[in-house]
């Protein structure tokens, strides 16, 4: 199970491949399915682009795609697991068996990791008063935000929507609110800004 999120998810199924072939090589062998889960983080575009990702360099692998947190995907993939189950021939041996325990610890920055800073106030509108305001601007940091960022349209509405959707799904808006951030205040990702609006 390989978590679709990180930008460094195929670099992840790598390590694991290196891992088993280190262990017992004839386990590659043997009938497998790669899961991606956390596919509600990034929607649906953002992950059919990482699956292009792994298929360009995994081609032949079958996979499946998942969010156990919002329960999607999780049928078919109970299905696949049984079909898979009941295909396979067991062969019992019985042997003597000395199992090793490795941790794997990424040496990067998680890309998922949030940071936020309050770096000042910026004049704004209120669009329902059409009355001038000081706001306070809250810069939010984030590899993996900064990314879905650049890749919406500021100028869509349904993309827009989006965005607010995966801050909420992030849990940056907790973030922001130990912060201090007020209704009518600035949301700053990349260059991009957005109205805190509430959840």
């Amino acid at each position: 199970m390989l978590d679709i999120s990180k930008d460094d998810f195929i670099e992840d199924y790598e390590v694991i491949l290196a891992e088993l072939k280190q262990f017992d090589k004839t386990m590659l062998d043997r009938p497998m399915i790669v899961v991606f889960n956390k596919a509600d983080v990034l929607g649906e575009e953002l992950v059919a682009e990482q699956i292009k990702q792994f298929k360009s360099k995994f081609p032949d692998v079958e996979t499946l795609t998942i969010s156990a947190v919002a329960h999607m995907g999780l049928k078919p993939l109970v299905a696949k697991l049984k079909q898979m189950v009941d295909s396979i021939q067991v062969t019992e041996v019985v042997q003597q068996v000395h199992t090793e325990h490795v941790t794997y610890q990424p040496q990067q920055e998680d890309p998922r990791l949030i940071r936020v800073e309050k770096i000042g106030t910026q004049s704004a509108v209120d669009k329902y008063t059409d009355e001038d305001y000081q706001a306070q601007v809250y810069q939010v940091f984030g590899k993996r935000l900064e990314q879905i960022v650049v890749m919406n349209d500021f100028n869509n509405h349904e993309a827009v929507a989006r965005v607010y959707d995966v801050l909420k799904k992030m849990d940056v808006y907790p973030i922001l609110r130990k912060q201090g951030i007020a209704l009518g205040d600035i949301i700053r990702i990349g260059n991009e800004d957005l109205i805190y609006r509430g959840e």
